[in-house]
């Protein structure tokens, strides 16, 4: 049921960031502890729950209030996410990156050390504040269940153990189930782009979560993943195993797609490799702790031929930017947040090859979030090359 994958779909979401080596936001303990607890409880809730509505065309009102709450809970985290990655380039307009006479190159003018500024508090009061909203109207619902329910629902369950399940599951064999599989598998990748709810029934304990992350962690199931040639914006978070080569070929081929963010995921070879002809629209990419990338190629700078915006955010691996990026024309922007240090060195060079060739007539800046401690990087600084700690 749609209710049922809507709080399994949140609960991942959690687990990715909280076990993510690199994450590219930091949830609040005692949040995550209430949230999980409830999710749990109303998993167990649906799991021996009958909907007097089963049998009728109508939705049933309890089932979308979970589902209303759980993808409420997912937009407010992924919402953060994104803000964080323009967080300190709106700073700049607001005049957050001016020097603190502190001699050390670094912005904190608010005095509390961290050199955030003003901007950052106000997005994180504001993230814990929708959280919050989002939890107590889990727990209203929560108390409701616990009116309708007759069967004792166990909720009482160790949040720590479940975030250690989440992160170390062992793969599952199922038995009997392959027919039952491959006939989810075709129903996901028939190439129907009309919007449907695929329901998942049955008696607790008998396989139902287990089928469905078998589905969608099967790799013919990715690969056969489709979109529309219409799409222009693709936000993608996928687990930390994901493998990016998967999917990476048939997303470079959208002939109008204009903005793409990859998060989390992993490239199993440690390289992309980009193919003449890909992303032929593209105007803004954004790589978010994309694991095991160490190395960028990209042969000829008409690969990305309308590039404009470049983003990486906690990219700690790769070192190096290919110089065809430099090369092209259409490139105003390449921000850089919390990545490893010789990348930042080579978004310097970049620069400053360009500027060469270019002079005074160079529409190209660059920003660089980096650590406080960081002097090195933040005397890389200049008039196009904008550090922010």
């Amino acid at each position: 049921m749609a209710a049922y994958a809507s709080l399994i779909s949140l609960m991942k979401v959690i687990d990715d960031i909280e076990t993510h080596p690199s994450p590219p936001i930091f949830l609040d303990k005692q949040q995550v502890e209430s949230l999980t607890e409830k999710l749990v409880f109303l998993q167990e809730f649906l799991e021996s729950y009958n909907s007097p509505y089963a049998y009728s065309d109508e939705a049933d009102p309890l089932e979308m209030r979970i589902v209303d709450a759980a993808q409420a809970a997912e937009d407010v985290i992924e919402s953060y996410i994104i803000d964080t990655i323009h967080l300190s380039a709106a700073a700049t307009d607001d005049g957050a990156g001016g020097d603190d006479d502190d001699d050390d190159g670094g912005g904190d003018d608010d005095g509390d050390g961290d050199g955030d500024g003003d901007g950052e508090q106000i997005s994180c009061i504001h993230f814990y504040q929708d959280l919050q909203n989002v939890i107590e109207e889990v727990d209203m619902i929560k108390k409701e269940v616990t009116g309708i329910t007759r069967e004792k629902v166990v909720h009482q369950r160790n949040v720590a153990d479940l975030r250690s399940s989440s992160s170390t599951e062992k793969s599952s064999i199922m038995v009997g189930f392959d027919d039952v599989l491959h006939q989810l598998l075709h129903k996901l990748t028939d190439g129907n782009t009309n919007l449907q709810i695929i329901p998942i029934v049955g008696m607790g304990g008998i396989g139902k979560t287990t089928l469905a992350k078998d589905s969608t962690n099967n790799g013919r199931y990715v690969q056969k993943m489709s979109f529309p040639d219409s799409l222009k914006e693709l936000y993608l978070s996928f687990p930390i195993g994901f493998e990016w080569e998967d999917i990476l070929p048939m997303i470079g081929a959208l002939p109008l797609l204009h903005e793409l963010t990859l998060i989390f995921g992993r490239f199993k070879k440690g390289e992309w490799e980009t193919v003449e002809g890909q992303f032929p629209s593209l105007r803004s990419l954004s790589l978010v702790s994309c694991q095991d990338l160490e190395k960028w190629t990209v042969s000829e700078s008409s690969h990305f031929p309308f590039l404009q915006e470049l983003r990486l955010s906690c990219m700690k691996k790769l070192k190096e930017f290919p110089s065809e990026i430099g090369e092209i024309p259409t490139l105003r922007s390449i921000e850089l947040y919390h990545c490893n240090e010789l990348l930042v060195f080579s978004a310097k060079e970049i620069l400053k090859e360009q500027e060469d060739l270019h002079g005074d007539q160079l529409d190209l800046h660059v920003l660089a979030v980096v650590e406080k401690k960081d002097k090195a990087l933040q005397r890389l600084a200049s008039s196009n090359f904008e550090v922010l700690v």
